[in-house]
């Protein structure tokens, strides 16, 4: 069975990544408000968490919440961790996270699990 480089968690991972840089970019060009900036982080950790396991969907609700802080509620990457921010951190990790672990298992997960049963299990 031929494996693709999609099936490769880590290769999901950074997809999910490039897509939180390049919507905080776009966030920074625009000058979004907060509302909006935390409406799109919200939306594209958990599109991402959806592909991901539960690791890397944590590292990728913690990165949202980097790029939000950094570039939308202050400028120039600078982070901080005022109460409203830290309920941005917990708010975009759970989310992640909840959907990591909630997600229905995919085309990827059924093709990388019958890779690792023996020839010939129906386990």
């Amino acid at each position: 069975m031929e494996s693709r480089l999609t099936d490769v968690a880590a290769v999901r991972a950074g997809w999910g990544f490039a897509l939180l840089f390049g919507l905080a970019a776009l966030l920074a060009h625009t000058h979004a408000d907060l509302a909006a900036g935390l409406f799109g982080f919200l939306g594209a950790c958990a599109l991402a968490a959806l592909t991901v396991p539960f690791g890397y969907a944590v590292l990728l609700g913690l990165s949202g919440w980097g790029f939000l802080t950094g570039f939308v509620v202050n400028s120039g990457g600078q982070l901080s961790f005022a109460g409203s921010d830290l309920g941005h951190l917990a708010l975009l990790v759970a989310l992640s996270a909840a959907v990591a672990v909630l997600r229905p298992r995919g085309a990827a997960h059924t093709r990388a699990a019958r890779q690792r049963r023996p020839h010939g299990s129906r386990v």
